[in-house]
This record gives C-alpha cells, sequence and structure tokens, in this order.
C-alpha cells in the first residue's frame, strides 16, 4: 500500500457496528465499560489533566462533553477537522474524555468519512501529532499491510516520544490490521461484558491488550440538521480508545514518563484473561487503569512492544511475495493457458489427420 494510493481500509468502529439507541444530550458518558476497566478508582488519582491526546481519524465534531477540551487540530482531506460527516472521530474524543476527563482532544483529521481514508494523510497526520505535542497517537483506523512510509511514521512517532495505540480491526478472518500489527505499537483487541474476546474482534500474534468494545455508550456530533446526543455501538475502535484514555491518566501521574515505560505500564499490569500469561488473543490482557497508575513497574530503556524498523524488511518482502503473485496472475498464468491451449489444438489436429488416414478406401479388386 503505497503512501500516494487510494486504499479501502476498515474504520475499526462504532460508525459502521452502531446497535442499540440514541438519546439526546443529557449526561456524560457512563457504563459496564468504566467499571470494567475500574476508571472510576484510577480517576480518584489522575484526570490526566493536559495531557495531548492526538486522534487520527474522521475529526472531531462538537457536543457538550467535548466543550472545553478540544485543541485546534489539523485536516489533511482539505476538510474542517472539527466537523465530523463520519461521526467516529467525536466518538472516540469522548471515549478518551470519559477515561482522561482533563486531557486535551488533538483532532488529526485523515478522513472526510465512511470507511475509507487515503494512506497518505494517515502517514502527514501521525507526523504532525507528534511534532504537535501529542502524548498519545489514538488510531481507531485499520488496514492491511503497512507500508514503509506508514512504518516510518510510526517509528518518527515513538522517537518523538510518543505512544501509538491502534485497533486490531473487526474482522477476526483478517488478522490484526495496519498500524497495530507494527512493533512498537499498542495493539487493542476488543472484549464484552463477559470478559471473553468479541466475536468480531481481530486477534493475532500482534494482539497487545483488550479493552470493552461491544454495547458501550459514546456520543454523537452536533452535525447539521441532527442534535448532540449519545448512542450505544460496539468495535474495537471503542476498546482502543478507552486504553488511549488509561495511558492519558498515566502520563499525567508520571510527568516526563518515556514512552517505553507509559507501555510497560500498561501491559505489565493487565488483568491477566484467557490462557494463563501472554496470548494471541487476549495479549497480556485487559487493561487495568488502577493497576497502571498504582503498581511498581521497573524502569524500561527500550519499547517492551520492538521496534516498527523491524517491520521494514517485512513489508518489503510481503510486497516482493505480492509481485510474485501478480506475476503470476498476470504474465505466468496466462502464458501456461496459451501453451495449454496449443498443445491442445495440436492433439486435436493430429487426432483428425489420424483418423482421416484409417479412413481411405480400399481400391480395386487386385490392388493394394
Amino acid at each position: 500500500m503505497t503512501a500516494r494510493s487510494r486504499t479501502a481500509v476498515t474504520i475499526a468502529a462504532a460508525t459502521v457496528l452502531l446497535t442499540g439507541w440514541a438519546q439526546p444530550a443529557t449526561a456524560k458518558i457512563t457504563g459496564w465499560q468504566l467499571e470494567a476497566i475500574k476508571a472510576a478508582q484510577a480517576q480518584a488519582i489522575s484526570t490526566g489533566e493536559g495531557v495531548v491526546v492526538a486522534v487520527v481519524d474522521s475529526g472531531v465534531g462538537k457536543h457538550p462533553d467535548l466543550e472545553g477540551h478540544v485543541l485546534d487540530g489539523k485536516s489533511f482531506v482539505e476538510e474542517d477537522p472539527r466537523r465530523d460527516r463520519a461521526g467516529h472521530g467525536t466518538d472516540m474524543a469522548g471515549q478518551i474524555l470519559s477515561v482522561a476527563p482533563g486531557a486535551k482532544i488533538l483532532p488529526v483529521q485523515v478522513t472526510s468519512g465512511g470507511a475509507e481514508f487515503v494512506a497518505g494523510p494517515m502517514v502527514e497526520g501521525i507526523r504532525w501529532a507528534a511534532d504537535s505535542g501529542a502524548k498519545i497517537i489514538n488510531v481507531s483506523l485499520t488496514g492491511g499491510s503497512a507500508s514503509d512510509t506508514e512504518i516510518e511514521a510510526v517509528k518518527y512517532a515513538l522517537g518523538k516520544g510518543a505512544v501509538v495505540i491502534a485497533g486490531t480491526g473487526n474482522d477476526p478472518s483478517a488478522g490484526v490490521g495496519a498500524p497495530a500489527n507494527l512493533p512498537g505499537v499498542v495493539a487493542v483487541a476488543g472484549v464484552g461484558q463477559d470478559g471473553k474476546i468479541w466475536e468480531k474482534s481481530a486477534t493475532g500474534p500482534g494482539t497487545v491488550l483488550v479493552a470493552p468494545a461491544v454495547d458501550v455508550m459514546g456520543i454523537t456530533p452536533d452535525n447539521p440538521g441532527t442534535d448532540p446526543g449519545y448512542t450505544k455501538g460496539s468495535g474495537t475502535s471503542i476498546a482502543t480508545a478507552l486504553v488511549s484514555g488509561v495511558a492519558a491518566l498515566v502520563a499525567a501521574k508520571y510527568p516526563g514518563i518515556s514512552g517505553p515505560d507509559l507501555i510497560n505500564r500498561l501491559v505489565s499490569t493487565a488483568a491477566d484473561a484467557g490462557a494463563p500469561g501472554r496470548d494471541d488473543v487476549y495479549g497480556t490482557g485487559l487493561v487495568d487503569a488502577e493497576a497502571a497508575l498504582t503498581k511498581d513497574v521497573p524502569h524500561v530503556g527500550e519499547n517492551p512492544l520492538g521496534d516498527p524498523a523491524n517491520a521494514l524488511s517485512g513489508a518489503a518482502e510481503d510486497r516482493v511475495e505480492q509481485d510474485r503473485s501478480l506475476l503470476v496472475k498476470l504474465v505466468i498464468v496466462p502464458i501456461a493457458a496459451i501453451v495449454l491451449l496449443g498443445v491442445l489444438v495440436l492433439v486435436i489436429v493430429l487426432v483428425v489427420r489420424g483418423k482421416r488416414r484409417r479412413r481411405i478406401p480400399p481400391g480395386p479388386p487386385g490392388r493394394y
């Protein structure tokens, strides 16, 4: 997937997976998801005060829950970053603030709506967010394999001290999508109220954490012709935003914390789920906001999730394999088909000629 090509990428999320009810704006986000990650206990310790969380998404619209919390952002699709036609980025901002009510949201618009975005704006958006002081970069979008430019953008952001948190995706058959599948990125899968993995959540070796993703209360923006309100939705996008909120709490509690140390706090304090220890479905477990703030966690010098640069050779290998596959489909297979057809025609001709020879009528008596 090149930086300039237009690629259909799934928004791992609430806008395409909305279910349940919707109502006018009357109260802030509540629900089982906050209890599951121990948000109330954590908020007694930290509110995420002043931490900048970039929402790389469809923009962040207006809603009472967001007033006073949204910074001037930037659009990389030539639109207004404060207009969110899809409603997706607005919902993600609300989820983050439901966990970290003191945080600041930085809108980074890389799609104008729907379930597609151009890879180029994503690359520019991640880099711009890192340059603009975002400590947390929330990417509730997912695609297939990442291009070298996307990998370099993630590496750049991590190098600036930011933490990149991304959703695994809502297609279990596809595996963990990019950028969540890159080393160094906190890849978040989704669980239901029973603590079990959501049936639509993508999982795999890249899974790092899980968080609530099913029937979660969220917000809808004040778009033309509609009123701001609340709705229920499901998706790994939601799980990702909740983890970003927890990360903001940690960043505020430990000012100056490095990206690797912040990530280490998230992964080493998670509540174990699934098989004992880390596994490919639940990662290190369910994010625990209270534990992330209070437990003793050793300092680490490097990102415990690895270096995105390690994916560069893999991306090149993927492209080589894709090129080989394309070569087989567009050149080798057609040539083989032509050769086979030629052989078949030759066989038919030879058979026909043979039959004609066998059918030569006998000559007059006494002659051969």
